[in-house]
């Protein structure tokens, strides 16, 4: 289905509006593609803060409503059934009359079916189909690629990095060289001079990525400016045939112990501060929020989780929890940032602070 059999879109100019949900000039109004001019109803939107916000409101649209499911595989079984396997592991036999559409990862179900179905789908990207429009799904079956892992030799190069030089200014020697033997942490100069690679390892001692970035070594703060300073290992050699499939990072240490609870939070240098301080606990990271997934939690089955998201992520984490509470032993979201008055975006560790 191309662009032009839609009536209606979101307003593609960088203008913003008021929005009527939670008052921040973060709204964009939908437009008639015929005329290129607003609906008349300005409620008629969505709002950019989809954590804090989420507001949504499309205009009526004529036809069959399909969303978005991105896909690992997508097997044909049948005359008249398929077998999708969505990003989250999650399998679904899905009958050919409800898919609308099929790309090389993605492919278009219908709303009616989505509604009873444990796939993963998109909010936001939809599309609709008239009855009597012909279906695009191709009769290729689609395999999930092989994760690609790194050498365990990359581990011993020694490059002092800004990160450990900010973690023993501010914490004990020793416990800090403890963190740094248990977690892995090493420097290099790849990228960007003294910057931290953070190595994502699994229990069996697989590296599945070698996260590099860059932080202030006075303050412990990631440098942000110009841009960002994060890179991956792999790019180092222009591997462009390495599968990421990343893993918690720390998680090497999960048979170091099977007794700790394991606390999980998203920055990696905030679950290397948080094992100097509660050393109690196993600290693991995910990353970002959008890794925090049930294909990341496979093997901890038997283990007490304990979610900590960043000031204002609360929600959004419960939400990703319930996907994964049935996959554990145990599963809360700690509010213990959420109930401080801390900003928005900060973290445990924050509040922890320095020991010096």
């Amino acid at each position: 289905m191309n662009q032009g059999n839609f009536r209606y879109r979101l307003d593609p100019s960088p203008k913003k509006h008021i929005c009527p949900s939670c008052g921040k000039r973060r709204f964009v109004r939908y437009v008639d593609v015929k005329t290129n001019e607003y609906l008349d109803d300005q409620n008629l939107g969505r709002c950019d803060r989809e954590s804090s916000c989420g507001y949504h409101k499309s205009p009526a649209i004529k036809g069959r409503k399909c969303n978005r499911v991105d896909f690992l595989s997508a097997r044909s079984i049948s005359a008249k059934a398929m077998k999708v396997v969505d990003t989250l592991g999650i399998i679904e036999i899905v009958p050919k009359s409800q898919i609308f559409e099929q790309g090389d990862a993605f492919c278009y179900i219908t709303d009616w079916f989505l509604s009873n179905s444990k796939l993963t789908f998109s909010t936001t990207d939809i599309k609709y189909f008239g009855e009597d429009e012909p279906k695009t799904i191709p009769a290729v079956v689609y395999e999930e690629p092989k994760p690609s892992y790194h050498s365990l030799e990359l581990i011993d190069v020694k490059v002092k990095d800004n990160l450990t030089t900010y973690l023993q200014a501010n914490f004990a020697k020793d416990a800090v060289n403890t963190a740094c033997v248990e977690y892995l942490l090493t420097g290099t100069n790849h990228f960007w001079d003294n910057s931290t690679v953070f190595w994502q390892i699994d229990e069996q001692e697989r590296i599945h990525a070698g996260k590099v970035m860059l932080y202030n070594p006075e303050t412990g703060k990631r440098i942000k400016e110009p841009y960002p300073h994060i890179n991956w290992i792999h790019n180092v050699d222009k591997e462009h045939t390495f599968n990421l499939q990343q893993c918690l990072y720390g998680r090497h240490l999960l048979t170091s112990d099977y007794d700790k609870t394991v606390c999980i939070v998203e920055s990696e240098k905030t679950a290397i501060i948080m094992s100097i301080h509660c050393p109690q606990h196993l600290w693991l990271a995910c990353g970002s929020k959008q890794n925090l997934k049930p294909g990341l939690f496979e093997g901890l089955q038997s283990r007490d989780i304990v979610l900590f998201p960043d000031k204002g992520e609360f929600n959004d984490w419960k939400a990703k929890g319930a996907k994964i509470e049935g996959l554990v032993k145990s599963l809360s979201i700690s509010r213990y940032v959420e109930d401080t008055n801390c900003s928005d975006g900060q973290d445990i560790a924050d509040i922890y602070g320095t020991e010096k």
